[in-house]
């Protein structure tokens, strides 16, 4: 596995895996390692994210022998994004290959929560044979129609998130930082904007400081 890692007291592991010559696609490693895992999972993140998402599953992970490699998408974490030209979901099955041949293993089950189900789904047709299972977690579905407006049902909130703020790059980037402030000044509030819109059980998980 061409990667620079680092490990932690409690098993997690953390570094980047080279995909061309420039990039690299940074990664945690919850859950078994390699050797002693019976499945190996790569696990995509949502949108906004990264790889820490998974950190709850690390245990599950290994009372399962799962060896769960959760990776920075492109443009989050540690993960720099290639250039717009050459950004497409077929690139990033692409580079999802190049992952699954640096740890060396024939086979992977993929993982994608929401904004990660089509890169989870690209990857798994990019990987073809070599993906066992794929696992959509209230993925994103359709949300335009064949003239790229809005589908019928769209709520407000997703027409703005995914229609006229993805159209300002400035104003996205401006409106992301503002919640970055938010939570690194006062982490609490952050948490309970971030969760005004989840349902009881996601309140629980994510009412845990961790």
């Amino acid at each position: 596995m061409s990667s620079a890692g680092r490990g932690s007291a409690s098993g997690e592991r953390s570094g980047a895996i080279q995909v061309t010559p420039n990039r690299s696609i940074a990664f945690r490693a919850y859950g078994s390692d390699l050797s002693s895992a019976d499945r190996v999972v790569i696990a995509l993140h949502g949108t906004p994210g990264s790889a820490l998402k998974y950190l709850p599953a690390s245990d599950a992970a290994r009372t399962r022998r799962l060896a769960l490699f959760a990776i920075d998408r492109w443009g989050y974490g540690a993960t720099a994004a290639p250039p717009i030209s050459e950004q497409s979901l077929h690139a990033f099955g692409s580079d999802l290959v190049r992952i699954a041949d640096r740890l060396g293993v024939p086979n992977v089950d993929l993982v994608g929560i929401s904004g990660g189900g089509p890169y989870a789904v690209a990857a798994a047709s990019a990987l073809a044979d070599r993906c066992g299972r794929l696992a959509l977690v209230a993925p994103v579905g359709v949300l335009a129609d064949g003239d790229g407006e809005p589908i019928n049902g769209l709520s407000r909130f997703h027409r703005f998130c995914f229609f006229w703020l993805a159209r300002k790059p400035r104003v996205a980037k401006r409106v992301f930082a503002a919640f970055d402030r938010i939570l690194e000044r006062n982490p609490r509030f952050g948490i309970s904007l971030a969760m005004a819109r989840s349902g009881p059980a996601d309140r629980v998980l994510l009412d845990q400081p961790e």
